[in-house]
């Protein structure tokens, strides 16, 4: 099982709708998908329609050791589960910064379901927090979204920072995959020139060490096609589903899969 985490510190640039594409187009293919609400938020939770029936299991409970096969649901849709975020789940930073090695504790736990799917995609949370670190020390691979603008430039230099932080204390053993520029404001032909600034001040920094991902365009499309649970190119837009076209061919996922 590759683990994809889906990782930026701060709120709206894009994770979630990453996931969720992400994990739809790998389900289409017939992949095996394991999704992973690692949100306090649990907007991955609701775009997948799960109703956590009392006393149900969830991350948190994953996070404390307990069974791990009664924290994951089957979705709607054909080859997609979830273990989705509890009400409860932001409660489990003090357990992890209390553990000793918090940083490696869901590596730890998900190990003992590697050989049941193909891949998992982990939505993390906005924030620099035990939950982040954990989810990075258990991704074989890191994307992160960032809008683009002043915010979203330098909440992606923070979280690269991070990263590098974490490979030193060998907390994460994984691979930068790329970054997508999330809300690229385009009018026509033309980009927005604050885009245009914050994308060049990026390519600077990345100085071509890393993949950059066409970009998740400023569009009502996106959300309208979570809300019906279907692709941009199932909508008619195959434009706007080039992001994830694009990481999947990265990713070497044969088109004509069966699993």
């Amino acid at each position: 099982m590759k683990v994809y985490g889906i990782v930026s510190l701060s709120g709206g640039q894009g994770k979630t709708t990453t996931a969720f594409f992400l994990g739809l187009h790998l389900a289409e293919r017939g992949y095996k998908v394991l999704f992973l609400d690692a949100d306090p938020q649990a907007n991955l939770t609701f775009y997948s329609g799960v109703h956590l029936p009392e006393g149900g299991g969830d991350l948190e409970k994953v996070f404390r050791g307990e069974d791990i096969q009664g924290s994951i649901y089957p979705l709607s849709w054909e080859n997609l589960f979830i273990i989705p975020a509890g009400q409860n789940l932001a409660r489990i930073n003090e357990y992890l910064a209390s553990s000793g090695n918090g940083g490696r504790m869901l590596d730890r736990r998900l190990r003992q379901i590697r050989d049941w799917f193909d891949y998992c995609i982990i939505d993390a949370p906005p924030a620099r927090s035990q939950i982040v670190l954990s989810v990075i020390g258990a991704s074989t691979q890191i994307i992160i979204p960032f809008e683009v603008a002043l915010k979203g430039t330098n909440c992606l230099i923070e979280t690269i920072n991070l990263l590098n932080d974490l490979s030193d204390l060998e907390i994460w053993r994984g691979e930068l995959f790329g970054v997508v520029p999330f809300r690229d404001k385009w009018f026509g032909l033309n980009q927005a020139t604050d885009a245009r600034e914050n994308m060049e001040a990026v390519r600077q920094f990345l100085n071509n060490r890393v993949t950059i991902f066409p970009a998740i365009l400023e569009s009502t499309q996106y959300r309208a096609a979570i809300r019906q649970g279907v692709t941009l190119t199932a909508m008619g837009h195959p434009k706007l589903d080039v992001p994830f076209m694009e990481i999947i061919k990265k990713m070497g996922v044969d088109d004509h899969a069966t699993h």
